[in-house]
């Protein structure tokens, strides 16, 4: 599998969210090994100025969100770790045409360091 990481500016942010987006990013890398079959992941972490916004692609099989899924909680966590930091999480994805999760997290971001 290709990871790819992308930085766009500096992020300068409170230690809670850096840990949440760190724990957020693995759950889903973790996701992706377990479920996903995918051949590429893209993570995007951009500094805005209204706040970040973390972007994580994957090329796999992707599943259908509305569907049920019994005593699978990785979404359900991630969503509650942005919830924390005053952020917000977002999932398209798609059987067959693989999956996104969008991380936003406002608030102020210094980009110069």
């Amino acid at each position: 599998m290709d990871i790819r990481l992308s930085l766009v500016g500096e992020p300068h942010v409170p230690c809670a969210t850096k840990e949440a987006l760190v724990m957020i990013s693995r759950e889903a890398l973790h996701n992706v090994v377990k479920h996903g079959a995918a051949d590429r992941v893209d993570l995007v972490l951009e500094a805005k100025a209204g706040g970040l916004v973390l972007l994580i692609t994957d090329d796999g099989r992707g599943f259908d969100p509305a569907s049920p899924r019994p005593g699978h909680f990785g979404l359900q966590t991630m969503r509650e770790r942005a919830t924390a930091v005053g952020g917000t999480l977002g999932l398209i994805s798609a059987v067959g045409h693989g999956t996104q999760i969008r991380v936003s997290v406002p608030g102020h971001v210094d980009k110069d360091g």
